[in-house]
């Protein structure tokens, strides 16, 4: 029989890895609800995923700030992501326009990878 704080641990480390069963969304379009209005991409992480050295754990968003000199990421708990950012999927139809003019994600890692190897 499991320990109570074995228990514990064990919920713990279920909560971090999270379910690999699942699969994990695409990054997605997101804009924050604050003036000034900012673009940004989103993910949910269903199990922890790896974003270049560091371990993220799993039921929380990454969220990668595009508009710095070097784009940032953040992990945000998703209390916090529903009262700072609006997902392209929940946006009211009249904000469409400014979705639509956001690359996807794919395009936005594409431009900054050539941002990076061109001289300077």
């Amino acid at each position: 029989m499991m320990s109570e704080t074995g228990a514990k641990q064990a919920e713990m480390l279920e909560q971090f890895f999270g379910d690999y069963d699942v699969p994990q969304e695409p990054f997605q379009k997101a804009l924050t609800v604050s003036t000034p209005i900012r673009q940004v991409y989103a993910k949910w992480l269903t199990c922890a995923s790896r974003f270049y050295e560091e371990i993220i754990g799993a039921n929380q968003w990454v969220v990668w700030w595009t508009d710095m000199d070097t784009p940032l990421y953040e992990e945000i708990s998703a209390e916090d992501f529903s009262s700072r950012f609006v997902l392209e999927s929940q946006a009211p139809p009249s904000m469409k326009h400014v979705y639509d003019a956001m690359p996807t994600y794919e395009q936005w890692c594409d431009m900054h990878n050539t941002d990076e190897e061109s001289p300077q």
